[in-house]
């Protein structure tokens, strides 16, 4: 990783699916007019350590989007993987509740949420189950 980014660190992310069942979508082309930028965004985020090269059986579709500057954001469409999931029983706090909680603190954090997707790894065991 390069100096300044962070990963949780004690702490992989589950994906707890439906046993014996797996997604495979077909895939689609990227248009031509931005496969080089796609390429070298999977290099980006190989030589990072964010993705690794696989060779699962789960497949699902890359769709990479043009952000306004131009760049590639690389993102994978887990609708088919959303199905699978068994839902976790504890809900995240209700927002408004949380902004309750904190009115009068005296102390606050933030996170830094560049690349913030990748700041949390997933469980090796569940690693496969995002394969694109």
């Amino acid at each position: 990783m390069r100096k300044g980014e962070r990963r949780v660190k004690n702490y992989e992310c589950r994906i707890t699916t439906r046993p014996d069942e797996i997604v495979v979508t077909t895939l689609a082309k990227n248009p031509q007019a931005i496969e080089e930028k796609v390429e070298l965004e999977v290099q980006r985020l190989l030589n990072l350590g964010y993705i690794t090269p696989s060779n699962y059986k789960w497949l699902n579709r890359a769709r990479p989007v043009v952000k306004n500057n131009g760049k590639i954001r690389l993102t994978a469409n887990l609708m088919a993987l959303n199905n699978l999931v068994i839902l976790d029983k504890y809900s995240l706090a209700d927002m408004m509740e949380m902004l309750y909680k904190l009115n009068g603190k005296r102390y606050k954090t933030k996170i830094d949420l560049k690349d913030g997707f990748y700041q949390i790894p997933l469980h090796p065991d569940d690693r496969h189950k995002t394969a694109f």
